[in-house]
């Protein structure tokens, strides 16, 4: 059954406005941190090549958006999850930072 439900749900076009208002709200999260503890080195889990503080996630989001064709939608809903994972996890070591 839950298959059949995420079916259903992956790639739907309120579930991509809302995944990018979350990563952009966790991005803003993550700026104020900063704003607090400085710059530091933690790499971006989603893209390891890169520091967790350099991604460009305006340029990115900017590219994810609905476009009513499933296949793309999906890839668009799956990205956004992992860009989710990857702003928590900077999120979370700059409140590591903070911490100490």
């Amino acid at each position: 059954i839950i298959g059949v439900a995420m079916t259903f749900v992956l790639g739907a076009q309120s579930g991509i406005e809302s995944l990018k208002s979350d990563v952009l709200a966790i991005h803003n999260a993550t700026k104020g941190v900063l704003a607090k503890v400085g710059d530091f080195h933690v790499p971006s889990w989603r893209f390891p090549d890169k520091l967790g503080t350099n991604v460009d996630l305006e340029a990115l989001l900017k590219d994810l958006r609905y476009t009513n064709s499933h296949d793309k939608d999906s890839a668009t809903h799956v990205l956004l999850l992992e860009l989710t994972v990857d702003r928590f996890s900077t999120f979370y070591s700059s409140l590591t930072k903070f911490a100490n």
